[in-house]
C-alpha cells in the first residue's frame, strides 16, 4: 500500500534525529510523491535545515511543557490547552502512517491522538495503558534491558520498523552553501589555510561519565600534530568551554577552538573540512558521519557501540573489552576502568589505520590490545550495519548470541533447507574468521544448559499455542461458555508466568521473552475472536523464533565439538600447538576448501 502522508514523532536529541534520516530517505524512495511530517523537540529545530526529506516540520517545546507540569502557576486546563494546540497542528491532515520513535510517555500520549490509519511505536490504548505497535518497534523497546544480546544498530531498527531500505547507505545531512562559505571565513580568521589538514575533536558528551579524559585527548593531539603537521579543531557546546581551556593548557600546539562558537550549519561545514573526527558518543559525531567525515568513536560508561555507533562505512569504534562494559544505565561507577584502558597510544594507532598508514592494528598478539577492542563499520549483504572486530580475540558468549540473534530476528519463514545450510555455513565461517576459537569447553557447557532451557521454553510455547487454539475455537461458537473461557485464560496466564521465569533464569533468552511479553501487552480491542487469533499467533511466533535459535545453537555446539576434535587429532599427530582450525582471513569469506573439514561434521538438519 502506498503511503502518501507519514508523520514521524522523534522528540529526542540531535544524534537521534540524524539517525532518522535513512528511514526518511527509504520512505521517499518507496513512496514517490509521499510527504513526511516530522515532530521534534523545538531545541533541535536547527538541525532539520540540513535534512532534505522533511515536507512539514512541527516543533514541540518539551522543556517548556515539563516546566508547566511542575510549576503551580500553570493549572491543568492551561496544560491541556497547550497540548491540545499541538494536536490541532498535527491533525490539520490525516496520515496514512504515524511512527513514534520516542520512548517517553508524553510521546505515547501524543501519538495516540494523531489522526492516522496506522500507528507504529509507543502509544496508549483507550484506557491509558501503554502499548507498542509493530514487532520491530517492540524489539526496539526490548534493547535496553537486553543490550548485551542486541545485534542491530538503532538506524536499522528504524528501517525495519518502516519496512524500507534506502539505496544510499549512511546518515544524510546537506551542508548549505552559505554555511560552507562562512566556515572558510571562520578558518581564515583563525589563520588556517585552505589546504590545511584538520583533525576534529569533541571533548564533551551529554553526560560526564561518557567522556574520555581531556588529558588523554591532549596527548593524542600531540601525537597527531607531530606525525601529520596538522591543525586540531575543537568543537563543543557553550557548556564545554572549560574542557577547551583545559585542553589548551595541556596541548603542545594551540588548537583552533570553536567550542561554543558555531551554529549547527557552521559546525556541519567545519566538520566536513576535517580529515578525521575523534569524539565520545555525541550528536556532532553523528553529524560528522552524515557529512562524509571519517570518525573514531570512543565508547565508555553505559554506551553500547552496536546501538549508537557511527552509522556508515569505514568508521572506527574503540571500547574497553572488560566484563562490566557497557555498564547499566542506573550504575554510578567510582572506578571507571573503561576509560583507563583506552590510552592515547591506542587511539593514535587507530588514527593511522583510518588514514591508511601502517599501524599496530594488524598485530593481534600485541599486549597493547589487552582489555580493549577496535571495531570497523561496514554494511552487510542485507544492507544492515555490521561491526568488524579488528583485533582477533577469543569468542565471548555475548558476541556469539549477537550473531545468532541477528539471524533469529531476520529469519524468513519457509526458507529452504539449502538456504538454511548457507546461513549455518556463513555463521560458522564468521566465527572462524573473526574470533580465536580456543578453550571452548566452558562456552559449550553454557550453551548446553541454555539449549535445555530453550527446549523447555519451546515446550511451554507449544502448550500456550495449543491452549490459545482451543480458546480461539471456543470464541467462534455462538453460545460462549464463559467458565471454560476463563479457565483457559487462567491456564495461559500460568504458562506465561513459567515463560517469564525462564527469562529471569537465563538472561541470554530474555530477548525472546520480552518481545513475547510486549506482543501480549499490545493486544487491544474487545473483539474476542480477533483477540484469541492474535494470541494464538503470538505463541506461534515464539515457537518459530525459539526454534530457530535452538537449531542454530545445536549446530554451533556440533561445530565447536568438531573444532575441538580436529585440534586434538592434529595435536596428537603432529605433537604441536595450533591456535585455530581455520586460517586467519580478512572478512567473512573463507573458501569452501578451508572450512569444509570442520563444517563436514555439522549435520544438514536436526530431528524435531
Amino acid at each position: 500500500m502506498a503511503v502518501k502522508e507519514i508523520i514521524i514523532i522523534n522528540l529526542t536529541r540531535l544524534g537521534d534525529l540524524l539517525q532518522t534520516t535513512p528511514l526518511m530517505a527509504g520512505f521517499k524512495e518507496a513512496n514517490p510523491g509521499g510527504k513526511i511530517t516530522l515532530v521534534i523537540n523545538s531545541s533541535f529545530a536547527e538541525i532539520c535545515k540540513g535534512i532534505p526529506f522533511i515536507d512539514d516540520l512541527i516543533t514541540f517545546d518539551m522543556r517548556g511543557f515539563r516546566e508547566r507540569l511542575v510549576q503551580k502557576k500553570y493549572n491543568l486546563v492551561e496544560n491541556f490547552r497547550f497540548l491540545d494546540g499541538l494536536i490541532d497542528t498535527i491533525n490539520c491532515k490525516e496520515y496514512d502512517l504515524a511512527m513514534n520513535l520516542t520512548h517517553s510517555p508524553i510521546s505515547a500520549l501524543i501519538t495516540s491522538l494523531v489522526s492516522a490509519k496506522e500507528i507504529r511505536g509507543n502509544t496508549v490504548d483507550g484506557e491509558g495503558h501503554r502499548m507498542i505497535r509493530h514487532h520491530w518497534l517492540r524489539y526496539f523497546f526490548n534493547v535496553i534491558p537486553n543490550r548485551d544480546y542486541n545485534p542491530f544498530h538503532l538506524v536499522d531498527m528504524y528501517l525495519k520498523a518502516g519496512d524500507v531500505m534506502p539505496k544510499k547507505k549512511g546518515l544524510i545531512f546537506e551542508v548549505q552553501d552559505e554555511d560552507g562559505e562562512r566556515a572558510e571565513v571562520l578558518l581564515k580568521d583563525r589563520g588556517v589555510k585552505n589546504d590545511g589538514l584538520l583533525f576534529g575533536i569533541h571533548l564533551g558528551a551529554s553526560k560526564s561519565d561518557k567522556t574520555w579524559p581531556v588529558s588523554a585527548f591532549a596527548a593524542l593531539a600531540n601525537m597527531i600534530t607531530r606525525e601529520f603537521d596538522a591543525k586540531i579543531v575543537l568543537f563543543g557546546s557553550p557548556s564545554e568551554t572549560d574542557l577547551g581551556r583545559e585542553f589548551e593548557t595541556l596541548a603542545e600546539r594551540k588548537p583552533v577552538n570553536f567550542i561554543g562558537g558555531t551554529n549547527i550549519g557552521e559546525l556541519s561545514a567545519l566538520v566536513k573540512r576535517c580529515v578525521l573526527f575523534v569524539s565520545n558518543d555525541t550528536g556532532p559525531l553523528h553529524l560528522a558521519t552524515a557529512v562524509g567525515t571519517k570518525v573514531i568513536d570512543i565508547f565508555t560508561a553505559n554506551v553500547h557501540f552496536m546501538e549508537t555507533g557511527p552509522y556508515g562505512e569505514g568508521h572506527y569504534v574503540v571500547q574497553a573489552d572488560i566484563p562490566c562494559v557497557p555498564c547499566a544505565f542506573d550504575v554510578k561507577c567510582n572506578n571507571m576502568v573503561c576509560k583507563d584502558v583506552i590510552n592515547p597510544e591506542i587511539i593514535f594507532e587507530v588514527v593511522k589505520e583510518s588514514l591508511g598508514r601502517k599501524s599496530l592494528l594488524a598485530t593481534a598478539g600485541s599486549p597493547i590490545w589487552n582489555n580493549l577492542q577496535v571495531y570497523r563499520t561496514y554494511f552487510e549483504d542485507d544492507g544492515l550495519l555490521g561491526f568488524y572486530p579488528v583485533v582477533k580475540k577469543p569468542l565471548r558468549k555475548e558476541m556469539l548470541y549477537c550473531i545468532l540473534y541477528r539471524e533469529v530476528w531476520n529469519t524468513i519463514p519457509g526458507r529452504s533447507n539449502e538456504e538454511q545450510d548457507k546461513t549455518d555455513y556463513k555463521i560458522c565461517d564468521a566465527l572462524s574468521s573473526l574470533y580465536t576459537l580456543e578453550n571452548l569447553s566452558e562456552l559449550s557447557l553454557s550453551l548446553y544448559k541454555e539449549i535445555n532451557a530453550l527446549e523447555e521454553l519451546i515446550s511451554l510455547a507449544y502448550k500456550g499455542a495449543e491452549t490459545a487454539g482451543l480458546l480461539e475455537k471456543e470464541a467462534r461458537k455462538d453460545d460462549l461458555n464463559i467458565e471454560k473461557l476463563k479457565a483457559m485464560s487462567d491456564s495461559l496466564e500460568s504458562i506465561d508466568d513459567q515463560i517469564k521465569t525462564i527469562g529471569h533464569a537465563n538472561p541470554c533468552l530474555r530477548p525472546l521473552i520480552i518481545v513475547f511479553a510486549f506482543s501480549k501487552e499490545a493486544l487491544e480491542g474487545d473483539d474476542l475472536l480477533k483477540l484469541t487469533e492474535d494470541t494464538h499467533r503470538i505463541y506461534r511466533d515464539l515457537i518459530t523464533r525459539a526454534g530457530c535459535l535452538s537449531t542454530l545453537m545445536k549446530k554451533i555446539m556440533l561445530f565447536f565439538d568438531s573444532i575441538t576434535n580436529h585440534v586434538e587429532a592434529y595435536e596428537n599427530e603432529k605433537n604441536t600447538e595450533i591456535h585455530s582450525v581455520l586460517p586467519e582471513k580478512e572478512g567473512f569469506h573463507a573458501s569452501g576448501n578451508d572450512i569444509a573439514p570442520v563444517m563436514s561434521a555439522c549435520p544438514k538438519s536436526f530431528p524435531e
